[in-house]
């Protein structure tokens, strides 16, 4: 860009910001989670919010915001278990009322809302009946994972027996599952994914017991 001083022209050097959120035709992605949490459209805190570990067989229910999640005595700890960015999505996913960003593909949303399909003309896996619809509900509120598609993603490290965890907080898991979750999987490179599915898990206490805060 030039501007111009008593002297003539000046080249002035100019810095564009890149984006960091956008819309590939199915719905906003957050590129940059960081930015995204310092804009306008993230979320604030929740004073309730449904808390990890009050899933019941009726759904979720809300309950007075957890300490334990205070991001100064969390949010470092989470940091060295996850890679920053999921770590930052984890705190923000169990922070907000409905608010969600979904670890696996980005996407931005709210609980309950009706959400287009990853790729144009394949249909997500079939969550027509009622028990199903509410396990998405359920899922959504406790990891922020948007869809049966992302969630499969984010437990292939686990394999089949992660499917027994879907919707299903820590408590309400089998030993046989919990076992599964506490192990290291297959192996495979999942970018943290594997990890942000058993933390999420957690409620407040069980987080504390774990991360030792």
């Amino acid at each position: 860009m030039a501007v111009y001083d008593d002297e003539g022209e000046v080249e002035v050097p100019v810095t564009l910001e890149l984006p960091y959120i956008y819309d590939p035709g199915n719905g906003p992605r957050v590129k940059d989670f960081l930015a995204f949490m310092r804009s306008r459209y993230a979320a604030p805190q929740a004073q309730s919010f449904a808390a990890v570990g009050e899933v019941e067989e009726g759904g979720i229910k809300d309950s007075p915001r957890d300490a334990r999640w205070d991001a100064s005595r969390v949010l470092p700890i989470l940091s060295r278990l996850l890679p920053g960015e999921l770590a930052t999505a984890l705190w923000y996913n169990r922070t907000r009322s409905t608010h969600r960003v979904c670890p696996t593909c980005q996407r931005v949303y709210n609980v309950g809302d009706t959400l287009r399909a990853h790729v144009q003309g394949i249909d997500e896996p079939s969550v027509d009946t009622e028990q199903g619809h509410q396990q998405r509900l359920n899922e959504q509120y406790l990891s922020g994972i948007c869809s049966v598609t992302c969630f499969a993603l984010a437990t292939y490290n686990f394999g089949h027996a992660a499917v027994l965890a879907y919707s299903l907080s820590w408590r309400q898991l089998g030993p046989a599952t919990q076992k599964v979750l506490e192990g290291h999987g297959s192996g495979v490179e999942d970018q943290g994914l594997s990890y942000y599915v058993r933390l999420s898990r957690c409620s407040g206490k069980e987080l504390s017991e774990l991360i030792g805060v």
